[in-house]
């Protein structure tokens, strides 16, 4: 069964959480030994299938305990995809015994392994040698701690010196170093006679009084272990830049939201796009699809967990209007024109033999035409479903080679006229 199954009964348990006799309770507490089982020091922290981690009590551990460490358990797998399993025939396993100390070997190493626990009294002492069963070394064990802390070794506990030591492989995840986490050493823990073992360095000294709790798990734990191990839930989002997108060449976009760091596949309207790029854990950068339909669409980013709700992303016509229009046109051969606006306004195409401006003013700003003199209307019409318009334009053999002609683009509602007209910029088409 699994304890997340156990837990309704973990309010029937709770009586007993109180009944942890006065020596259990009064117990000072002791800190964390490493356990290195192999003598030859290469050993890391390996994960846990799936992050399942089946374990049994020894004789000695009594109901109350249990009841203690099974919270503890449920402050890890509440956070991250990890469940602790009651073991039924499994051969690699947890064996938790009640001891003089608390230590554990680092990951899942194989067989029936020990976690001795003396602090049933230290919910979050608990939960820190849980860690080390999952895999993580203590925070002040890290490659890059020597930036932040200095060890005091002339003070350290012969004994201990190995929870001292870096661990070259340990990784970081990229992450800040956590002066709050539950892995991290108090200034004392480990020393002589209550020696200090650990100086925290400028500019961060302020933190010497805050290192060392076991009061809560600290963000980085808990990041730490979704990155290990996975989220519960799957990414949100939360906004997006720009809000609108234009439905023509509408360029990157980019998310921002949560647990981005899992994300496996960006979707839009339910297809994944062929790549995206992550920019941090909470911000992902993509290139949205060309000549969507106008209007909103489902973003979604999708981890091993699942897919985030949908997120609606409008898609917007092009406002103005934008032409496209090949560099040259042959006689007697169709060229393709497009105009890309929306889909609910009139589009007119307009050509003309000059370039004069227009004595219309907010009509065609950019001019078009001697006062329209030589103005000829080619096409009207509606954008389809993605705002674009489509023109087939044949030159004629009576055209001269050589020959300009310029184009432009206005778009209004002509049920609400109203000034300026929206237009285009002016292309020009040169005729051979």
């Amino acid at each position: 069964m699994l304890l997340r199954s156990l837990l309704p009964f973990l309010l029937l348990l709770s009586p007993l959480l109180a009944q942890l006799p006065a020596s259990v309770l009064g117990r000072p507490q002791r800190g964390c030994q490493i356990v290195a089982p192999m003598t030859d020091g290469n050993y890391t922290g390996a994960r846990w299938t799936n992050g399942r981690v089946p374990f049994a009590f020894a004789a000695n551990v009594t109901p109350a305990m249990q009841a203690a460490i099974l919270v503890a358990m449920q402050d890890l797998q509440s956070s991250a995809n990890v469940t602790f399993v009651p073991r039924v025939n499994e051969t690699d396993y947890v064996l938790i015994s009640d001891s003089v100390i608390n230590s554990s070997v680092v990951g899942r190493f194989g067989g029936a392994q020990v976690l001795r626990v003396f602090n049933w009294n230290v919910r979050y002492e608990m939960a820190h040698a849980l860690l080390h069963v999952l895999g993580y070394w203590h925070e002040h064990q890290r490659p890059d701690r020597d930036l932040y802390v200095q060890v005091q070794a002339a003070n350290v506990d012969p004994a201990q010196i190995t929870n001292f030591e870096i661990v070259p492989t340990g990784g970081t995840f990229g992450r800040p170093y956590d002066f709050d986490s539950v892995l991290h050493f108090s200034a004392t823990e480990g020393g002589l006679n209550g020696a200090t073992t650990l100086a925290v360095l400028p500019p961060n000294s302020a933190q010497q009084s805050a290192i060392g709790q076991r009061t809560h798990l600290s963000f980085g734990d808990l990041d730490a272990l979704r990155l290990v191990y996975g989220s519960i839930t799957p990414p949100a989002i939360s906004s997006s830049a720009p809000g609108v997108v234009n439905c023509w060449l509408p360029g990157q976009v980019v998310l921002t939201g949560t647990l981005f760091d899992e994300a496996t596949r960006v979707l839009i309207d339910g297809s994944a796009l062929s790549t995206f790029t992550l920019l941090s854990p909470t911000q992902i950068r993509f290139n949205m699809t060309n000549l969507l339909i106008i209007g909103p669409h489902q973003v979604q980013v999708e981890s091993p967990i699942g897919r985030s709700a949908p997120f609606l992303l409008p898609v917007a016509g092009n406002d103005p209007p934008v032409l496209e229009v090949p560099a040259a046109a042959v006689r007697n051969l169709s060229a393709l024109y497009r105009v890309h606006s929306d889909n609910q306004r009139t589009n007119i195409l307009l050509g003309a033999f000059d370039n004069l401006p227009s004595t219309i003013p907010g009509v065609i700003s950019l001019g078009l035409g001697n006062q329209f003199t030589s103005a000829i209307t080619i096409i009207t019409g509606i954008g389809g479903i993605n705002g674009m318009l489509v023109i087939n334009l044949t030159v004629p053999l009576a055209v001269p080679a050589g020959t300009r002609m310029w184009l432009q683009s206005i778009v209004f509602d002509p049920a609400n006229l109203t000034l300026p007209i929206r237009n285009s910029t002016v292309a020009e088409v040169r005729i051979f």
